[in-house]
């Protein structure tokens, strides 16, 4: 008997560690996608060696999404959250010299968001703003010691009776509206709360994203001619001089629908619309700040724009684009041809940012993986660094691919099968259509 046990003993060192089967994949549930997380807005520090993101998580018996920032390092450790007991944190953004995040959130339930800014070397998060109808966007001045941001109008302070509906032209508004919209404007203010200071006046509504000129006399903006939704189509990147207020477009003969800058401030890469419409393709149409002559246009890429940035030298722009049913990233040097960049099985995320040093934080999606955050170190392959939706390993994920064919005018057309699970080949199964809106994006 002992010879036995010895052999027996010996055998399972020889084979490795006796386990138990491994337990067959569960069917994936609704209860099950409801533990689903969301992970945007990558921001990667300026010199590359952390990212901060938002995750979000549903809390449905509240009927409620719940977001927090949360921080890792760029080899994927160190992961902590950082804004406990916060509401609402979205925008994150490091400060110049990465001794700082700023974060917008509310400071309360049901109220509007205000800006906050966090000390990476201990304490509390500051709060920034108090704004009667919160913030829309915002970025640090290059020197870190102050901000511009962006808020609507306060409302009137005339007091007026609940159930007063003023009269007002609706024009392009939907038709439930009930009062006029109100324009958004650009103020500063200091790092510390203080000084706070209107610079555009009137009916020009910007959008929310905003940047400063290296030299901090100016602030980029894209914005609408008045407050008015629809009016998104006639919008346009305009340049505001901080001392005066005053605004010029960056060109005067066409519209657009959001901007890049470069580093150096001599360029800037507008997303303009190819055929005229917001709605359609766009590229990204690379000028010269000063007088707004065209450097160069992604019309060669031939894909639809979602996100640009310039690289560190300002060297190349980095384009995020539709390819089919894939999301992928190219790199357009100024004056070369661009390349497609090799991501793998990696879909490239639109929440982008790039450090320093040419790394590049961004969500990324695999065909059997959500979304998670991937850094692209340069001339490297895409890391993920976060695992936010781990349990997925405990249920049988559908098997998805791509599938071609031709409309009846011979146009080519691809879309995404999604397999049921536990399908057998050549078993008949009904088909679900899911028609994206289109045409220039890719399927959801």
């Amino acid at each position: 008997m002992r010879r036995l046990f010895v052999a027996v003993l010996a055998a399972a060192f020889v084979a490795g560690p006796l386990r138990a089967p491994a337990a067959a994949p569960k069917p994936l549930s609704f209860e099950a996608l409801r533990n689903l997380v969301s992970v945007r807005e990558a921001q990667i520090a300026p010199d590359g060696s952390r990212i901060a993101y938002i995750r979000s998580t549903g809390d449905y018996k509240a009927d409620r999404t719940d977001s927090e920032l949360v921080l890792v390092d760029a080899i994927g450790t160190g992961r902590r959250v950082i804004t406990h007991d916060r509401i609402g944190v979205h925008t994150p953004r490091w400060s110049p010299a990465g001794d700082r995040i700023a974060y917008l959130a509310s400071p309360a339930r049901g109220k509007p968001a205000q800006l906050y800014v966090l000390p990476m070397n201990g304490g509390d998060s500051a709060q920034i703003t108090t704004v009667k109808s919160g913030i829309d966007g915002y970025a640090w001045r290059p020197d870190g010691n102050g901000f511009a941001y962006v808020a609507q109008d306060d409302p009137p302070k005339t007091k007026l009776p609940e159930d007063y509906v003023p009269g007002f032209p609706v024009t392009d508004e939907h038709f439930l509206t009930r009062e006029p919209s109100k324009p958004s404007h650009v103020w500063t203010i200091g790092a510390d709360g203080k000084g706070a200071k209107q610079i555009t006046k009137g009916d020009m509504t910007p959008d929310g994203k905003i940047a400063w000129t290296p030299d901090a006399h100016a602030v980029i903006m894209n914005a609408k001619p008045d407050p008015i939704f629809a009016h998104l189509t006639k919008a346009r990147t305009m340049i505001v001089d901080v001392g005066s207020g005053e605004a010029k477009p960056v060109r005067s003969d066409a519209l657009d629908s959001g901007f890049a800058l470069s580093h150096d401030g001599k360029r800037i890469a507008l997303s303009t619309p190819r055929h005229g419409s917001a709605y359609l393709q766009r590229d990204a149409d690379v000028r010269a700040l000063a007088d707004g002559s065209e450097v160069q246009n992604t019309a060669a890429i031939d894909r639809n724009e979602h996100w640009s940035a310039f690289t560190p030298d300002d060297g190349a722009l980095l384009v995020g684009t539709a390819d089919g049913v894939r999301n992928v990233l190219w790199r357009f040097p100024i004056g070369g041809k661009p390349q497609r960049v090799d991501l793998g099985e990696v879909d490239f995320g639109f929440d982008a940012t790039v450090a320093h040093d040419g790394s590049i934080a961004f969500v990324g999606q695999r065909r059997d993986d959500p979304n998670e955050i991937y850094v692209l170190p340069p001339g490297g392959a895409p890391r993920k660094l976060t695992t936010e939706n781990a349990f997925l390993g405990d249920y049988a994920v559908a098997r998805r691919e791509r599938v071609d064919w031709k409309s009846d005018d011979g146009t080519a057309i691809n879309g995404v099968l999604t397999y049921p699970d536990g399908y057998q080949p050549g078993t008949k199964y009904p088909l679900v259509l899911d028609i994206h809106g289109g045409p220039v994006s890719t399927s959801i």
